[in-house]
């Protein structure tokens, strides 16, 4: 595809998405997906997103491992000095 076809492709892919985007939660609650298999984080039929965000959020791998000391102290140099360049 040359570039003009791909960014035509793009901005129908937007406009597209655009149409859809009011209907999006209908469209997904027609197929009748469980909130666990869609791991929908916000997405949620019980209306409980805020508990459901916590309780994510405190049970992500992410979470449940300390930080390196390396990235800590590279962390506070960039602080510090700012970006490179």
């Amino acid at each position: 595809m040359s570039s003009i076809q791909l960014d035509t492709v793009h901005d129908s892919m937007l406009l597209l998405l655009s149409v859809i985007r009011p209907n999006a939660v209908s469209l997904v609650d027609a197929f009748d997906f469980p909130d666990s298999l869609l791991c929908s984080v916000l997405g949620r039929y019980d209306g409980q997103v805020y508990e459901n965000l916590y309780k994510w959020a405190a049970n992500s791998p992410l979470n449940k491992t300390q930080v390196s000391t390396w990235v800590q102290y590279s962390s506070n140099q960039a602080l510090q000095t700012g970006p490179p360049g």
